[in-house]
């Protein structure tokens, strides 16, 4: 059985869209699956949203509004970044 323990997450969606967050008796596994599907909320909280047709499985977002369909391209994308450590008191308090 694997470990249950806190957990530090870092989640961005680029240009300064940062938040932090701590997850409680999670396995790493499941810190890392709720830290991705907390990113793509705080991406949507942006206005970016994934477009699986476009960008396929790839951690990518569109700008709502951005298509361009004479280039059939989105003019402003994003990509989710996040990551998770095990949680430490003193190292991470001041971000929560």
């Amino acid at each position: 059985m694997k470990k249950k323990r806190t957990w530090f997450a870092k989640i961005s969606c680029g240009a300064g869209m940062t938040k932090w967050e701590k997850y409680e008796n999670m396995t790493q596994a499941e810190a890392d699956d709720h830290a991705r599907l907390d990113c793509i909320d705080w991406a949507e909280s942006f206005g970016y949203y994934q477009d699986i047709d476009y960008f396929g499985d790839y951690d990518q977002l569109g700008k709502d509004g951005s298509w361009d369909d004479e280039t059939e391209e989105y003019g402003d994308i994003s990509e989710l970044e996040y990551y998770v450590e095990y949680y430490d008191p003193e190292e991470h308090d001041g971000y929560l």
